[in-house]
């Protein structure tokens, strides 16, 4: 016989929480940024239409909240689907990864381009993006100094501008992915690998 947990506070809240944040994306994605309520978010996960207001105190903290929460399942992600060695074979494997998640073509990432599109005008959206921008470029710099101090990247790449470069790409070819019909993520990433990536390289 199998004995079920006991559900704690804290399990009951979480979850409702992670529904509600599930439907924000899911409104965002396909209303666009100001396309939907905090009402509307709380009937769209389910619960009442003012179950939203208990868990984040207006709109802008659950977009904010949003970002986030598309962020940490990419590094989520890659941290259960990647076991690739640190340094150059992890940076190609991330940027394979986000190249995966841009094919599926699925809410949240679809999401994400309306939010960072909202980021130069909206102070709320910017501050997220601040935090992401900044964790991201953080994370990339150090698989290349990883890569520097392993031997397989060459010792007069910069790690912080390369980064930066490699952010930027990333984050142009989300937005022309959700613009573009004809956009191939996977063969687009390939390139850059092929003719960016692979300069890092120190030739044995």
């Amino acid at each position: 016989m199998t004995i079920q947990k006991r559900r704690t506070q804290v399990d009951r809240r979480e979850e409702a929480e992670s529904k509600l944040i599930d439907a924000a994306v899911s409104l965002i994605a396909h209303n666009g940024f100001k396309g939907f309520t905090l009402a509307e978010v709380g009937q769209t996960a389910g619960y009442s239409r003012g179950l939203p207001v208990h868990y984040f105190a207006s709109k802008d903290q659950l977009i904010e909240r949003v970002a986030e929460h598309i962020v940490e399942r990419y590094y989520a992600g890659l941290s259960t689907g990647v076991h690739a060695e640190r340094g150059l074979p992890m940076l190609i494997e991330m940027i394979r990864q986000y190249a995966n998640l841009l094919k599926k073509g699925d809410d949240s990432m679809r999401a994400f381009s309306f939010l960072l599109a909202q980021a130069p005008v909206n102070e709320s959206v910017g501050r997220a993006f601040t935090k992401l921008n900044t964790k991201g470029t953080s994370t990339l710099q150090e698989q290349i100094t990883a890569g520097i101090d392993a031997g397989h990247i060459k010792s007069s790449i910069d790690a912080a501008t390369s980064a930066q470069m490699i952010y930027a790409f990333l984050r142009g070819a989300l937005m022309f992915s959700v613009s573009s019909k004809d956009f191939d993520p996977s063969a687009v990433v390939e390139q850059f690998i092929c003719t960016t990536i692979n300069s890092f390289r120190v030739i044995q």
